[in-house]
């Protein structure tokens, strides 16, 4: 009789775990690649840039765990003819440059690979916490010593089915869907070199928030599997 008490005590308890458990309740989660990312968005002209074929990769802190979507634009702005004259555009140097990188997630938990301090720190950059700006969080990172000290601006969207912003917490709302458990999430981020106008870069920005924007909707209607 002693050894039947325990039982009976565990019984309703793993009842309970096992009508709780989130992972059991969910569905499937999602496919990254499935997601219908605004293609007029990301292939719209940005006044002032140029867009390049790239094979470079913004840094991240580790490798994710799940299935992730990654894609990264590259974004030029060249010397006018008359800093270069007789060269072909693409001959004609770079005064600024900039990535734009989407990431799409089935497990939001991943987004901590592209942690803006934490990933640019892995590609030896240095970077202190951000601060809000106009729905995105800026982040300014160097590296190299003294004179030679590279610096570069870094702004972060943080994407949930049905919202985005600049705050982290948005991803939160991630979690009350059926897309598997803890539900997907996505990022868009800028990284800015050198030193374009505040109007070059505010262009790109505006692509951020529209891609942002383009992409929480995505994620809201492929909640049902």
């Amino acid at each position: 009789m002693r050894r039947s008490i325990p039982v009976i005590l565990i019984l309703p308890v793993a009842a309970a775990v096992y009508m709780a458990d989130p992972i059991r309740r969910q569905g499937p989660m999602l496919d990254p690649a499935s997601v219908d990312v605004d293609t007029h968005v990301l292939q719209q002209d940005v006044a002032g840039w140029v867009r390049t074929e790239t094979s470079q990769q913004m840094p991240l802190a580790f490798p994710p765990h799940n299935a992730v979507r990654v894609e990264t634009i590259r974004f030029v702005i060249r010397s006018t003819p008359e800093g270069d004259i007789g060269l072909l555009d693409d001959d004609r140097r770079i005064v600024a440059e900039a990535f734009l990188r989407i990431v799409i997630t089935q497990d939001r938990r991943d987004l901590l690979a592209f942690d803006p301090i934490e990933a640019m720190r892995s590609g030896g950059w240095s970077g202190q916490a951000g601060e809000d700006t106009d729905e995105l969080r800026r982040t300014v990172h160097q590296r190299g010593p003294g004179p030679f000290t590279e610096s570069v601006t870094l702004d972060t969207a943080y994407v949930a089915p049905g919202a985005w912003g600049a705050d982290p917490a948005v991803l939160n709302a991630a979690g009350d869907l059926d897309r598997g458990w803890p539900g997907q999430g996505a990022m868009v981020q800028l990284l800015i070199a050198d030193a374009p106008t505040e109007q070059d870069a505010e262009a790109l920005r505006n692509i951020v928030r529209s891609a942002a924007k383009a992409l929480a909707e995505a994620l809201a209607g492929s909640e049902a599997p």
